[in-house]
Order: structure tokens, then sequence, then C-alpha cells
């Protein structure tokens, strides 16, 4: 599957007209189980989430009408990580979090993989009878 991904994604930059008849045409279930947008694909990467991260804390910055050295003072983190990351998307994980705190707004990293909120009593007791792992055991 990873293949066929890569695939539509290069097809798709190149030519988008012959990937939409080619899905259509082709009675490959592998092809028809895939029903997701192409745009859905191409936005889901981690560079495409990370640039989009880093659009958003700009845009955040322009509103509080601060330089990049500013904000980047605020934060607690250096001019050039800074920087980097609204050209790039790039940042570690702690660097984010002090832009989060300097933006006043965290709520977001809260709830980052937190448990799942129950719609019924019925949902909760599935998740009960589920056994709690404490370590993996596959190796794929």
């Amino acid at each position: 599957m990873v293949v066929l991904l890569s695939y539509i994604i290069v097809v798709y930059t190149n030519n988008s007209s012959y990937l939409y008849n080619y899905v259509n045409k082709h009675d490959n279930s592998a092809i028809n189980g895939l029903n997701m947008n192409i745009s859905t694909i191409i936005n889901s990467t981690p560079d495409a989430i990370l640039k989009g991260i880093a659009r958003r804390v700009k845009s955040q910055r322009l509103e509080r009408n601060l330089t990049q050295r500013a904000f980047a003072r605020r934060a607690g983190i250096g001019y050039d990580a800074y920087r980097r990351f609204e050209n790039t998307g790039e940042i570690t994980l702690h660097n984010l979090v002090l832009c989060a705190i300097a933006l006043d707004d965290v709520e977001g990293f809260m709830e980052l993989f937190s448990k799942k909120s129950y719609q019924s009593i019925d949902d909760l007791l599935k998740t009960e009878k589920v056994k709690q792992r404490k370590r993996g055991s596959r190796n794929e």
C-alpha cells in the first residue's frame, strides 16, 4: 500500500487527469479501496503538518505585531531555531511547547494523545473489557 500511495502522489504531481482516469478505469481492488481524496494524502505528510503549524504560529506572532527576534526572546528559544521553524517547520517539541506557552495556547498539547471521550455507557463498557497492555508484542 505504501508503494501505491507513493506512486499516486508522483502521478498526481505530474498529471492529475491521468490519475483520475487510471483510478476510474482500472478494477484493481487496492485502487478501488482507496476512498481518500488525493489532497488528503498530500496534506497529511509530516512536513505538510509541520509547515501548517509553523504558518499558524507565524500568523499568531504577526497578530501580536512581534518580530521573529522578539517572539523568540519571549518564548525563551533561540532566534535561529525560531527562524528555521518558520521557514521549514522543523522545531524540537520542547521549543514548540515554549511557543505555545508564549502564545497562551497550550490546550492542544494537553489533549494530544489523550484518551477517547465516550458517547455512551456502552462505549465505556466495551473499552473496559479490553486488556490494558503494558507493552506491545508485534515486531513488524
